[in-house]
């Protein structure tokens, strides 16, 4: 006769990225609205403040976990791509690189939703 423990072999899923995220660092406010398929392929829009605000879309989007790519579109403006970390269901460490970004750092957290 076998017996399971309860708790005992179990993993957890991978956290998907779906879901609504913002951050601040200071200098740039993000806020991005993803869609991740089953395949890891990321979907979305949002929109990064500085001086003004920009609209974007993401153009291409990757989640590996715990590894995040995204090529963002900001409209009128060239793409920039943010790689990031997926740290918990709730905390991406990223960083932007393009349009004006030099590896510019900041901590997206998912928003509640409503």
């Amino acid at each position: 006769m076998m017996l399971a423990a309860c708790g005992d072999g179990g993993t957890e899923p991978n956290p998907t990225v779906t879901g609504t995220w913002g951050g601040n660092n200071g200098t740039i406010t993000l806020t991005l609205t993803l869609i991740e398929a089953v395949d890891g392929t990321v979907t979305g829009s949002g929109n990064l403040a500085q001086d003004q605000n920009v609209a974007l879309a993401v153009r291409v989007g990757t989640h590996v976990f715990p590894n995040l790519s995204l090529t963002l579109a900001p409209f009128g403006s060239y793409d920039l791509d943010l790689t990031g970390t997926v740290m918990s269901t709730t905390t991406i460490a990223a960083t932007l690189n393009g349009s004006g970004y030099n590896n510019e750092s900041i901590q997206l957290t998912r928003l509640p939703v409503g």
